[in-house]
C-alpha cells in the first residue's frame, strides 16, 4: 500500500457550526463514540468531534492507509510503532496510545500491511 504525501489530500470536517479543513496526514485515528465520530490530529490535544459515522470515514479513507481495527477505531498506519500479534494490541508513534485489534479485523490487518 502506498501511503506517499503525494497522494494527500484534505477532508472536511463540521464541528459545532464551524468547517474545518484538515489534511488527510494530520489525522492519527479517528473514534466512534456512539452517534459522534472523535477526530484526533497530530498537532492538537483536543479531538474535533463530528457527526459523520466511523464507517463514512473508512469508505473515504482507506485509500491513504486507513484501516479499521475494531468497531470504533479506524487508524492511520502512518502513525502506528509497533504491531502485537500475538495480544492482538498496536502502539501508536505520538502517544504511546495502546489499541486493542479485535479478532475480526487482525487478518484484515495482516493482509492490509502485507505480512
Amino acid at each position: 500500500m502506498d501511503y506517499s504525501p503525494e497522494k494527500d489530500e484534505t477532508i472536511v470536517l463540521r464541528e459545532n457550526g464551524q468547517t474545518k479543513q484538515v489534511s488527510v496526514s494530520d489525522i492519527i485515528y479517528i473514534e466512534s463514540k456512539g452517534y459522534l465520530s472523535l477526530v484526533h490530529l497530530v498537532d492538537s490535544k483536543d479531538e474535533i468531534r463530528s457527526c459523520k459515522l466511523l464507517k463514512e470515514y473508512k469508505n473515504n479513507l482507506t485509500k491513504f492507509g486507513f484501516i479499521r481495527i475494531s468497531r470504533n477505531i479506524l487508524l492511520n498506519l502512518r502513525y502506528f510503532k509497533s504491531i502485537d500479534f500475538s495480544n492482538r494490541s498496536i502502539i501508536l508513534f505520538n502517544s504511546n496510545t495502546q489499541f486493542q485489534i479485535s479478532r475480526r479485523k487482525l487478518l484484515a490487518l495482516k493482509r492490509f500491511i502485507e505480512i
